[in-house]
């Protein structure tokens, strides 16, 4: 049942991940980056308290919780610093990189994430070793998640001013993000999960709070906070419980059932999830040729592909399982592949043939 919880929680996550450029749009722009940034991991760190102190309620997991404090076996500052690690330091690297390095940059190598974390895991675990199949199946989502961003690029007039120390911060965020999964794994396996998860938000808001008054001054960051209107504090609130602090929680349970490597697999998982939503809510095909929904659609068959081979690998033995996996596959190809190319024949009526095949 723990394989079966993990895929949840990764199928959760993958759409925590793909919606949340989506929502935050919303209110990039409108809202200081500073505030909006130290009032969502505020939010998320409040609401993991709020959920810790509902579960202390319990006196068996009270004393559960106490004993695991006591013992050591749960570590506030190794879960602290983890938070700071794998949460605060990666996501301020990219803001600050990416004002001198292009936008296309930083978007083409989030699929490089898992890719670094399987050659760390390598040498720093003993059970999560490179061989050709995870190899093979890396190559090929990366691959995919390419020919998804090809169109894309294609439209990117980003003319940013190139920085080489940009380009080191951007690489140092993206080893980071890479070796989180690996953290967890090593240091947090055998601590109290509610309070691992809880400490790590400290960690995250603590960190985002000093870089928020560094890069933005105290004065105007809480000018910021103060100029939101209450429906514009409530949102970010909302945002930040359910794509920072729930988040935290899934891909901690996801490392420990599924394992450091494959909890990275999320970065493709929200890709399929995230042109999901830019097709159905942004409008992101709407300039798109015929022939750039084509490529689109071959690298989402090429992700669908190799993530479904590469979480089936670990699960040949439990058949109940290989068959959920099955049927999420047919579900996931189908519903994926028939939105967009319904979307596609809509917007296409002229030539709703030359979706599926080449076209000059």
């Amino acid at each position: 049942m723990s394989l079966v919880r993990g895929y949840i929680s990764f199928t959760i996550l993958c759409f925590c991940y793909g919606t949340s450029y989506a929502v935050t749009s919303l209110l990039i722009g409108k809202v200081n980056d500073s505030a909006f940034a130290l009032a969502r991991s505020f939010a998320a760190a409040l609401a993991a308290t709020g959920y810790l102190f509902f579960k202390l309620r319990d006196p068996q997991y009270k004393q559960k919780a106490l004993q695991s404090l006591r013992s050591g076996e749960t570590n506030f500052f190794l879960s602290f610093c983890g938070g700071i690690f794998f949460l605060g330091i990666p996501i301020t690297l990219i803001i600050i990189a990416q004002n001198k390095v292009p936008s296309f940059i930083v978007i083409i190598s989030q699929p490089t994430v898992p890719f670094f974390s399987m050659i760390a895991a390598h040498f720093m675990t003993s059970d999560e070793k490179i061989n050709f199949h995870n190899l093979l199946v890396q190559l090929c989502a990366i691959f995919g998640a390419v020919l998804t961003l090809v169109p894309s690029l294609s439209f990117s007039g980003d003319n940013s001013e190139s920085d080489p120390f940009s380009y080191i911060l951007l690489l140092i965020a993206l080893i980071l993000f890479s070796i989180g999964s690996i953290y967890i794994k090593i240091y947090l396996a055998s601590s109290d999960f509610t309070l691992s998860c809880t400490f790590s938000t400290y960690g995250a808001f603590c960190y985002s709070a000093l870089s928020a008054f560094y890069r933005a001054g105290f004065v105007e960051v809480f000018k910021g906070i103060g100029n939101m209107f209450p429906f514009t504090i409530i949102a970010v609130f909302i945002i930040g419980v359910i794509y920072n602090g729930i988040p935290t929680f899934l891909f901690m349970d996801v490392v420990m059932t599924l394992g450091a490597v494959k909890a990275q697999l999320t970065n493709f998982g929200q890709i399929i999830i995230g042109v999901f939503v830019g097709v159905t809510f942004l409008g992101e095909w709407d300039g798109y040729a015929p022939r750039d929904v084509q490529i689109v659609c071959c690298g989402l068959v090429f992700i669908i592909a190799a993530m479904v081979a590469d979480l089936l690998s670990q699960v040949q033995k439990n058949q109940l399982v290989c068959e959920i996996n099955y049927l999420a596959l047919v579900i996931m190809i189908v519903f994926t592949m028939g939105a967009q190319l319904a979307y596609a024949y809509y917007y296409y009526p002229a030539g709703r043939v030359n979706v599926l095949v080449r076209t000059k």
